[in-house]
């Protein structure tokens, strides 16, 4: 495996861990900090319980926002560096070659 792979192995384990963060560490601070009654077991539904929903909705949206982040960031700086390539290559060919380049990646399919 060389630099690019180890790269590659390292940034998703990094978007492995804060996915894992943003989605369990919220509930998981919630429930840490409320503090069960005497006698009261915190798997029974009550108001504890009630009260957890919102930040289980508000952990699963921080984490679909990140997927969602690291999935289209990247896309779009590789729409614009296709854009810069594509212009680049307009600008330098012939009127007669400029949609060259975009026959040619039609055909590839």
């Amino acid at each position: 495996m060389g630099f690019g792979g180890t790269v590659n192995l390292v940034v998703g384990l990094l978007f492995l861990i804060g996915a894992v963060a943003l989605m369990s560490g919220p509930y998981h601070g919630f429930m840490a900090a409320a503090r069960p009654l005497p006698g009261e077991v915190l798997d029974s539904p009550g108001p504890i319980h009630v009260l957890a929903w919102p930040v289980v909705g508000v952990s699963v949206f921080m984490g679909v926002a990140l997927g969602a982040a690291v999935t289209l960031i990247p896309l779009r700086w590789g729409v614009g560096r296709c854009g810069e390539w594509s212009s680049r290559v307009s600008r330098d060919a012939e009127p007669s070659e400029r949609s060259a380049p975009l026959r040619k990646a039609s055909r590839r399919g």
